[in-house]
């Protein structure tokens, strides 16, 4: 089977469409690593820049319950209902103070 000149007109444009198709569908995977390989440069930057928050109480006392004394005034209010820094209830001449004494041989 021949080509005819009518047809070899109509087949020569649609020949270059197609295999700029094919070289774009061709590239896409190496263009889609490229993109993912600069935004993982980018987001490894901004995360060295930033600041690691730290879970550490750092020039914080921390009360037995867990808390810290960070602000607010409370500590002492807190202290006179719980009791002084030893963990004792201040005397208010109600309450008897015991002393526990476990020997085990």
């Amino acid at each position: 089977m021949s080509i005819r000149p009518i047809d070899m007109q109509l087949v020569m444009p649609k020949a270059m469409e197609t295999s700029r198709t094919a070289a774009a569908e061709n590239a896409r995977p190496a263009n889609e690593q490229q993109q993912f390989a600069q935004q993982l440069q980018r987001n490894t930057v901004q995360e060295q820049q930033s600041v690691i928050r730290s879970n550490r109480t750092e020039g914080q006392n921390v009360d037995k319950d867990g808390r810290g004394n960070s602000g607010g005034g409370n500590s002492r209010r807190r202290k006179r209902q719980h009791g002084d820094e030893n963990g004792q209830k201040p005397d208010d001449g109600h309450t008897v103070k015991k002393s526990l004494l476990d020997i085990s041989l």
